[in-house]
């Protein structure tokens, strides 16, 4: 593969006639490449170690990074250029990787939905700690950004009902026809990486509702009511101003 024009510093120290290894500084991040050439099997060895930052500094030093980082660790040759001349190729070495090494695929994906968020909300992601997760929350803000729908898979939920016609949709709601509708009386606010995000009312659906406690409904003012799924499965989506979206499905 072919990245033009990407920065990095490099010191190499030779621990014996049969070691090279190689620092590479490139931007945020640190990668540590071993070169192995007394391989027994008569190919050399190379490895690597990727020592990420604390903090990255933008979405678009990540998404470089990982873009790079996640095509070799697919075992996709490469070479380096200095001045326009040869200086590294990865064809005289075995590239020991296997499935998602480091998670570069992952974190590359990552970094692409944070461009995704960047342009349709006009921020800028900076100082970004990868040791939180916030996968969960990508997947809410892009939900809302595409106006699209999510199925997840859940286990149960409690809650708490007061209402007489509420009550009744609950105890209609054995069948398979049936769908239970809960909405939240809040707006869902997301913070992500110093960034507030107004994602504003979430509706979710249960298509085949059950009720694990189905006594609860009798004295249903002073219980806990336990909702689940014959497939286990919940739709969400978010509404803007609170009403109902027209299209549920």
């Amino acid at each position: 593969f072919e990245v033009d024009d990407y920065p990095f510093k490099f010191s190499v120290i030779k621990p014996n006639e049969h070691e090279t290894r190689i620092k590479i500084l490139a931007d945020d991040f640190t990668l540590l490449v071993s070169l192995n050439f007394s391989s027994t099997e008569g190919q050399n060895r190379f490895n690597i170690e990727k020592i990420p930052p604390t903090f990255i500094k933008s979405t678009n030093s990540g998404l470089q990074f990982y873009q790079i980082l996640s095509r070799i660790t697919s075992n996709q040759k490469f070479k380096i250029y200095k001045e326009g001349k040869l200086f590294f190729s990865s064809d005289q070495f075995i590239l020991p990787f296997t499935q998602d090494a480091f998670n570069a695929y992952g974190l590359r994906d990552y970094f692409l939905d944070l461009k995704k968020i960047e342009k349709h909300f006009n921020v800028k992601f900076t100082k970004i700690d990868l040791q939180e997760s916030f996968e969960n929350r990508v997947k809410l803000i892009l939900l809302w950004v595409n106006n699209e729908t999510i199925m997840q898979s859940f286990d149960t939920i409690n809650i708490r009902c007061y209402d007489d016609a509420e009550i009744e949709i609950l105890k209609n709601s054995g069948t398979e026809e049936k769908v239970l509708m809960m909405s939240d009386r809040e707006k869902t606010i997301v913070h992500l990486h110093g960034h507030e995000f107004d994602l504003g009312y979430r509706f979710q659906f249960i298509d085949d509702t059950v009720i694990l406690n189905p006594e609860s409904l009798e004295n249903y003012k002073s219980s806990t009511i336990i909702i689940g799924s014959k497939t286990n499965m919940i739709r969400t989506m978010f509404s803007k101003d609170g009403e109902l979206p027209k299209d549920t499905k």
